[in-house]
Order: structure tokens, then sequence, then C-alpha cells
């Protein structure tokens, strides 16, 4: 059937999504902050055109990073925003 067929394509784009935004977001924050970042502590995802992922820093309280998000657009094929403790590093229009 075609729905399923439908649902496995949209599954699919949201996992390649969500692999690429792993792949891409933490050598991207690493070269910003010095931190590595590992398992997002949140995921936001239309789960067809966008996936956010956000950390929270481990080390805030000794000088490090607080939070950071990163949202990748599938259209783009790489980051779209890059929030690092509120400053916008990466801004691209969609």
């Amino acid at each position: 059937p075609v729905e399923q067929v439908e649902a496995a394509a949209k599954i699919r784009n949201n996992v390649a999504m969500q692999t690429m935004a792993n792949e891409k977001c933490p050598p991207k924050i690493k070269q910003e902050t010095g931190e590595q970042v590992f398992f997002p502590s949140e995921i936001e995802s239309d789960k067809e055109t966008y996936v956010t992922l956000k950390w929270v820093g481990e080390n805030a309280n000794k000088g490090g990073f607080k939070n950071a998000s990163c949202t990748l657009h599938g259209s783009l094929g790489g980051i779209s925003e890059l929030i690092i403790d509120d400053k916008v590093i990466i801004k691209k229009k969609i």
C-alpha cells in the first residue's frame, strides 16, 4: 500500500536527518566551545523538514557553555542554526 511506503519514507527521512545532525552538530559545538557533547538532552522535530538537538553543558560551573541548540534542515543538508548560550553562531535562511 502507498500509505505504508510513504510512512516508511518519512521515517527513513527523519532517521537520516537525526543521523546527520548527530554527525554535524557535535564537531561544530566542539569547534566553538572546546567541549565535546555526546547525547542531546532534548530532540525537537516535525519529523519531515527539520530536527533540533539540544545539549546542556556539563561544565557550565567551570566556565563551559550552559546550553547549545543545533538545527538541521533536510532541504539544506546541513546545519541551519546553531545557538550556544543564546549567541547565534549560524543562522541560514531556509
